[in-house]
């Protein structure tokens, strides 16, 4: 399963039957199984007091939307008076049920109600046996309320602002065939592609939407692309030479890092803690001598490698092949 298209979202498991005469004994419940991606989070949302249910067993519905696994809106009745101690009381939590990221891996989500007993088994406590009034019947199973958080897998992330050949560069490492336009947001999901090297090992890289200012804060679905960015083992920055040269008045290199940097460091989950590698694409645009400049100054700047690419002309890739297969070998798992 490689997407989410394909998971309805009403999800129902085959109930069992009644039992029979001749002591026939009713048939079980079958498993409902949904398969998911590799990376999927799965969170279960709590409403406000669990132990509240409505008429016949059904849960309380709560005039609230869900909009995503880190962003949640509260309906407009809710008064502005209330103390942030009594709004938090009132409001529904996630659980975190499991994150998969092995083949084969499962977690139950709801289970199945126990079966009632029959006349067959009340014989047996003869003169024990409890009232009729007091059998115990079958049981409904649970309902739940199940979100499902994708993040993907990958060796690589290349982390960017929107617009800085990410895709083109993607397409040049691998066999992927993501969007490329000359707008910004062109690539609105990850998009993975299989570095191959010739020994048959292979990286995977993710070409992470681009992320702007204020992306730690859910600006531009900065959290829906940020939450792929904690499954890369290495994180890749691709830096645009062309802006902030000549006319262009967008930031320079240094400045398109520093605000990368910041954005994952307020995010937090330890993305400013990963195994990087600096990536000057788009070296086509612009002179030799700017490059070169662009380049010393990131490395005296960070310390960090810094590959001098062009995604268009395939320039300085086999080095960026080698430098990623050095920083991520292929024999460590995720």
């Amino acid at each position: 399963v490689k997407s989410m298209g394909g998971v309805r979202q009403l999800q129902r498991a085959q109930p069992g039957g009644q039992g029979g005469n001749q002591k026939r004994v009713g048939r079980h419940g079958a498993d409902r199984v949904v398969q998911v991606p590799l990376g999927t989070v799965v969170h279960k949302l709590v409403p406000p007091d669990s132990s509240v249910q409505g008429d016949e067993g059904e849960p309380v519905t709560f005039q609230r939307h869900w909009v995503g696994a880190r962003d949640y809106v509260s309906s407009d009745d809710d008064s502005d008076s209330e103390s942030s101690a009594s709004a938090q009381s009132k409001s529904a939590h996630l659980e975190l049920l499991a994150d998969l990221v092995q083949e084969e891996e499962k977690v139950v989500v709801a289970r199945g109600g126990h079966g009632g007993k029959g006349n067959a088994y009340m014989r047996k406590l003869g003169q024990n046996r409890p009232a009729v009034s007091e059998r115990e019947v079958g049981q409904a199973g649970e309902r739940a309320v199940i979100i499902l958080e994708m993040k993907s897998l990958a060796d690589v992330g290349l982390v960017g602002l929107p617009n800085v050949g990410k895709s083109t560069l993607l397409r040049a490492l691998s066999r992927a065939k993501p969007e490329v336009a000359d707008y910004a947001f062109t690539t609105l999901r990850p998009q993975l592609g299989m570095l191959q090297y010739p020994d048959t090992s292979a990286l995977a890289v993710a070409d992470i939407p681009g992320l702007i200012r204020g992306a730690s804060q859910n600006r531009g679905l900065g959290h829906r692309f940020l939450r792929h960015v904690e499954r890369s083992r290495v994180l890749a920055y691709v830096l645009d030479l062309s802006r902030g040269v000549g006319a262009d008045p967008g930031p320079s290199v240094l400045q398109q890092l520093q605000m990368l940097q910041e954005e994952l460091g307020l995010y937090g989950a330890g993305l400013t803690d990963k195994p990087a590698l600096l990536i000057a694409n788009k070296a086509d645009v612009v002179s030799e001598a700017a490059a070169a400049a662009a380049v010393e100054e990131l490395e005296s700047s960070t310390g960090v490698p810094t590959v001098l690419v062009s995604g268009h002309t395939g320039q300085g890739v086999q080095e960026l092949k080698t430098r990623l297969r050095q920083l991520s070998p292929t024999d460590v798992p995720l």
